[in-house]
């Protein structure tokens, strides 16, 4: 007998929490021991060449801390997605809403890892991720008036200045903002390689979700209560607006388990073939035939590039 599409969806996002409980602290232990020939194993060396001379060693540990921080962020939005989905009434403006925020945490995570571009262009983003995060706090410290709130302002501020000292004299050229942000940084340089301070998911989460081209702004119309969107979904199917909710997140999961692998080294095909068979499960609900028989099939029917084989995170494309 058919399971109620509710229920099926919490099973599916409970299997989904499940498996990917299990590989990111793989990925993370391959991260901090890379296997060699893996692009991990090569930032790391060139870490190690670099880090006496130019005190960069731990802008690497800061990166890595950068990503458990988005994952942490879009495990609880997705816990948070499950929770509103056991609810009694379907809600797809604030599902739509959370599903923003977890594609958002993923593609950060995605663009930081990034085998596709050089080791100057990571160390560049990864140095804008850490003036991104030591830079905000203070504006947003400055909206309270506490003095325990001005106290940590000023701790905030002396660290940015410190990390900005250090990334200098590392051979990392900063360009300022203007007018009142001219102490805050709007652009890192490194080798030559130039990076803004944080993705522009607009653009970089196509490349990564390819399958998904329209998901950013659907999702971003919930988030901002387009009446385009709102008049659509008010028409709806209940049944299709909560799979065209969660479905399209399988499809992020996919862009976190092979950009992550790519980066350390590790298949990504196990855990995309079990995603592939909860995309079927959801979509066949709704829509028989919707989805390909196989996780390969349906990359290659939304034009997205093959799954990498293990050794292929270990190939960094040239430029």
């Amino acid at each position: 007998m058919n399971r109620p599409i509710p229920e099926l969806v919490d099973r599916v996002i409970g299997f989904q929490l499940q498996h990917l409980s299990a590989f990111l602290p793989e990925v993370q232990q391959r991260a901090t021991h890379p296997r060699p020939g893996t692009v991990a194993a090569r930032d790391l060396d060139e870490f190690r060449a670099r880090a006496t001379k130019n005190d960069v060693d731990g802008l690497r540990w800061w990166t890595g801390r950068a990503c458990v921080l988005n994952l942490t962020a879009a495990h609880e939005h997705l816990v948070g997605l499950r929770v509103l989905m056991q609810g009694g009434e379907l809600l797809p403006m604030p599902a739509m809403t959370i599903g923003r925020s977890i594609y958002d945490c993923v593609v950060q995570t995605c663009w930081l890892v990034d085998v596709e571009v050089s080791f100057e262009q990571r160390m560049a983003r990864w140095a804008g991720r850490m003036l991104d995060e030591t830079q905000e706090s203070p504006h947003v410290l400055d909206t309270f008036q506490e003095n325990v709130a001005a106290q940590e302002r000023d701790r905030l501020v002396s660290g940015r200045q410190t990390a900005k000292r250090l990334m200098t004299r590392a051979g990392f050229s900063l360009t300022a903002k203007g007018a009142e942000r001219a102490q805050d940084t709007r652009q890192v340089t490194y080798g030559g390689a130039k990076s803004v301070l944080r993705p522009n998911v607009a653009l970089e989460g196509p490349r990564f979700v390819p399958n998904q081209q329209s998901l950013w702004p659907l999702f971003s119309g919930a988030a901002h209560g387009r009446g385009w969107l709102v008049a659509g979904l008010e028409e709806g199917d209940p049944r299709e607006l909560v799979v065209a909710t969660v479905a399209p997140l399988l499809d992020v999961s996919d862009a976190l388990v092979i950009e992550l692998s790519r980066y350390v080294g590790m298949d990504p095909r196990p855990i995309v073939d079990k995603t592939h068979l909860h995309r079927r499960t959801l979509t066949i609900r709704v829509r028989p035939g919707g989805a390909a028989q196989t996780a390969d099939g349906y990359r290659q029917a939304g034009g997205a590039p093959p799954l990498p084989k293990p050794h292929e995170g270990a190939i960094e494309a040239p430029l």
